[in-house]
């Protein structure tokens, strides 16, 4: 075998290989973003739904419906809620936008907090 076709069949496996990693990071990328929406259109799209004075059964139903995982805490009459794993996540770092929905003494919407949290590395 000649050292121009040693050199071919490399860049060829070379080639080969750097296909199969941008595939195998494109299926590990979809498979770990749960929503694929971005930060801020799911923010606006939440405080467009939920006006200052909604129930809490209003409020947990919009968040059903968004499939974002919450939870309330009776103490504070504070609902506590994520969205796991947003638009801009990767193989490296995880993006989380969470809210904190606050309510008065008859069960109503008060405030809407957000923020958007980054774990990784």
């Amino acid at each position: 075998m000649t050292v121009w076709s040693k050199a071919v069949i490399g860049v060829a496996v070379g080639l080969g290989l750097i296909v199969l990693l941008s595939i195998a990071v494109t299926v590990v990328d979809a498979v770990n973003n749960t929503h694929r929406v971005d930060a801020p259109i799911l923010e606006r799209e939440i405080r467009s739904e939920l006006p200052m004075g909604s129930s809490l059964p209003t409020v947990e139903g919009s968040l059903r419906r968004h499939d974002l995982k919450f939870s309330f805490d009776a103490r504070s009459k504070t609902i506590y809620a994520a969205a796991h794993k947003i638009k801009g996540s990767n193989v490296l770092t995880t993006k989380d936008l969470m809210f904190k929905f606050h309510f008065d003494d008859s069960m109503r919407l008060t405030s809407i907090d957000a923020q958007i949290l980054y774990t990784g590395p």
